[in-house]
């Protein structure tokens, strides 16, 4: 049984944007850059982090093709996806790793790192809140509520490295999902459902 034309349109368009991700120079700079986070605290002094952030530019190209993945009006998001499910010549290979990414980047993006607690001890922000504000509220949207949470952690010289660097460490995992999905994806299409 053959692919429905929308499922192979929709997986085509998938991988192509996907490409586009996973070869961005926001992907090599990650690659090239592992230092992470570092933290400093001078005795009378205020705590400082630094860390080797991806230049503006590479994270905007990043975020302008990403939605093509979070956004559940596209028919490529990991949310729309889930439609292609209804077509009968899907394998149960590419529904059972779609399934399994899907519900382990559910899990990460729903995660709250340490750092990310508002406050002493306050509620903290999931990974994929903090990227909610990142872009809806900094980089491609201006959605109201988020601006003002993301202009005010700017004001915060301590706070803000770290959820600017949870941001692009969930960036880091959408594109890694992604890319994957996207080589489940170019098998289903060839026709190699039983190639693990």
């Amino acid at each position: 049984m053959a692919l429905q034309e929308q499922t192979v349109e929709t997986m085509v368009l998938f991988i192509e944007k996907a490409n586009k991700l996973t070869t961005s120079r926001f992907v090599q700079y990650i690659n090239d850059n592992t230092k992470g986070i570092q933290v400093s605290w001078k005795r009378g002094g205020k705590p400082s982090v630094d860390w080797d952030a991806p230049d503006g530019e590479a994270v905007d190209a990043l975020v302008l093709t990403l939605r093509f993945f979070i956004q559940a009006n596209e028919r490529t998001s990991l949310r729309s996806m889930q439609n292609i499910l209804s077509d009968p010549a899907i394998s149960q290979y590419w529904r059972g790793r779609y399934e399994k990414v899907r519900d382990q980047l559910n899990e990460f993006l729903d995660s709250s790192p340490r750092q990310m607690q508002v406050g002493n001890g306050g509620p903290a922000f999931t990974r994929r809140e903090t990227m909610e504000i990142f872009v809806y509220g900094g980089l491609a949207h201006a959605n109201q509520q988020k601006r003002r949470i993301f202009e005010e952690l700017k004001k915060d010289p301590f706070r803000f490295p770290m959820f600017e660097y949870n941001f692009v460490d969930t960036l880091n995992e959408i594109v890694n999902a992604v890319g994957y999905l996207a080589g489940i994806c170019d098998r289903e299409l060839k026709g190699k459902h039983n190639v693990t």
